[in-house]
């Protein structure tokens, strides 16, 4: 298998990275919001923190009420905002650090909630964000209709934010440059002054004038017009021409518009329903237990009691019944049909070769474990380890690593086992797109492993061959 040369491989890794930093990445209004959120999340936390604590005295005479002090807006800023360590969130709160605190202390003192610190962090001081029913750089207004923005059937791209191109994504079923008319497959009506645009019948294909199966345009495939009642399903299963007939075992089920082959009972042939008893005929070797009914279960057939002489070809040989069919067996249990004829069983050269041969193994692993057993005993009762020149003990003895590998997995006497290489190129571009992972994805992507899985298929398919 041919590698990935290392210069295709950081071509892949820059478009990869480019695409999920692109997707990853949050705007300015984004960041804005997230962080007027964290800090209204940090004003409930804190609400009451420094009450019934013991130290409320002299919080009140040293920096005044509770709700402006600096000891709670620096546990807000600590413990609350930018909590994901993200760079840009910290770089945006500390170019407007003095914008948050002038809110703090001399806007949100005389208010009762912390609405206005969107308008005036992200809208008025950091110009981050636009006004609602504003897009662009420039905070141009959305487009209207109808005394709403898109006909209040959709939403201006960009609103709120100082991006996208003001055009009108219009909701399901509505359609036109400001979301003014009814998409296909649904129909206009007029709910006091507002128009609502609602979808067509099931039954219509495309367009219809109003509600129900009376008001489509033309019918949709598995349906057909009636005068009286519009377009009305039409029903395959019914009458002579099944359109399952031609699916072995499988029966019809009507649906609004079309149909479904479902499978029959096992011991169905053909049926009617998926039932036991919805059997219209069985399959070889099985019988309908009422041939009066046109439907009813199946039993099996006992070939040896309707027909005793099945198996009077083979002499010695009597009938067995089995599920769905039968078989031919000799009356002595030491006799087996070869030829039409039961022969006596007798083992033959080869089988008596391979249990004598399965004998002598179980034999000579027997002495071998015994004399392993002696060897053990004897060396027990010596009462000193061999000594070296020195007088120290003479070490331990070499261990036989391909041995041990080979008896491990049970291979022939002098065959090592093989590895798995891998070429330098190829370890240093699977090594380059896992890093390139590495920075693209956040902390807790990891926790899943998929980066990690990546890492290791890539590896695999891009190994050498055995050595």
């Amino acid at each position: 298998m041919h590698t990935l040369s290392l210069h295709a491989l950081s071509k892949i890794s820059i478009v990869i990275s480019s695409f999920f930093a692109l997707s990853l990445a949050k705007s300015q209004c984004e960041i804005c919001q997230d962080i007027v959120g964290d800090f209204n999340k940090g004003l409930q936390k804190t609400l009451k923190s420094n009450f019934g604590g013991g130290n409320t005295n002299w919080e009140e005479n040293s920096l005044g009420k509770w709700k402006t002090s600096e000891t709670r807006l620096v546990e807000i800023v600590e413990h609350h905002i930018c909590t994901d360590n993200e760079k840009k969130c910290h770089m945006f709160y500390e170019n407007h650090e003095e914008s948050i605190e002038d809110w703090y202390f001399n806007v949100y003192k005389n208010e009762d909630s912390a609405d206005s610190l969107k308008e005036h962090l992200c809208i008025q001081t950091s110009k981050a964000c636009c006004p609602q029913g504003q897009y662009g750089k420039d905070c141009t207004d959305c487009p209207t209709s109808g005394g709403g923005i898109c006909s209040s059937h959709g939403k201006c791209s960009g609103d709120g934010t100082r991006s996208g191109s003001g055009k009108c994504e219009c909701d399901s079923g509505y359609s036109g440059e400001l979301c003014e008319d009814c998409a296909e497959e649904y129909y206009e009506q007029l709910t006091g002054s507002i128009k609502v645009c609602l979808k067509c019948d099931v039954s219509c294909e495309d367009t219809c004038s109003g509600a129900g199966p009376k008001a489509c345009d033309d019918c949709a495939e598995g349906y057909v017009w009636e005068d009286n009642s519009g377009c009305q399903d039409v029903d395959e299963c019914d009458g002579e021409d099944n359109p399952c007939e031609s699916n072995s075992a499988t029966y019809c089920v009507n649906s609004a518009g079309s149909y479904t082959c479902e499978a029959c009972s096992p011991l169905c042939s053909s049926c009617i329903g998926s039932k036991s008893t919805d059997c219209k005929d069985c399959i070889p070797g099985y019988e309908k237990t009422d041939s009066n009914e046109t439907t009813s279960s199946c039993q099996d057939i006992d070939e040896c009691s309707l027909k005793p002489e099945l198996c009077d070809r083979v002499p010695g040989a009597i009938c067995v019944n089995t599920e769905g069919s039968f078989d031919c067996k000799c009356k002595e249990e030491n006799q087996r049909i070869e030829d039409g004829q039961c022969i006596d069983i007798v083992e033959t050269a080869e089988e008596t070769s391979t249990d004598s041969e399965n004998e002598k193994h179980k034999e000579t692993i027997e002495n071998s474990n015994s004399e392993k057993g002696k060897n053990r005993k004897t060396k027990s009762k010596k009462s000193s380890k061999p000594k070296s020149k020195s007088g120290k003990d003479s070490g331990k003895p070499k261990i036989d690593i391909d041995a041990m590998v080979n008896e491990s997995s049970k291979l022939p006497a002098g065959q090592k086992r093989k590895y798995r290489t891998l070429d330098t190129m190829t370890l240093c571009s699977a090594t380059g797109l896992y890093l390139v992972l590495c920075l693209v994805f956040h902390a807790e992507f990891f926790k899943t492993s998929l980066v990690t899985i990546i890492y290791a298929v890539f590896i695999y398919l891009y190994s050498g061959q055995y050595a």
